[in-house]
């Protein structure tokens, strides 16, 4: 009985880290696929022309 206890704690503590894990901004949304030096900062400079 202690060990199905400990494998029921063991396995939603495994979810909670999964689920915690999952809510940051991935790296090639919308929102940075527009500016090149965000992702590379080599890119800098990249372009033909300046973007206002």
């Amino acid at each position: 009985m202690r060990l199905k206890n400990i494998i029921r704690v063991l396995v939603v503590a495994l979810f909670t880290n999964t689920a915690i894990s999952q809510e940051g901004l991935p790296i090639y949304t919308d929102y940075l696929t527009d500016n090149y030096y965000l992702i590379h900062p080599s890119m800098a400079g990249a372009a033909n022309c300046a973007k206002v």
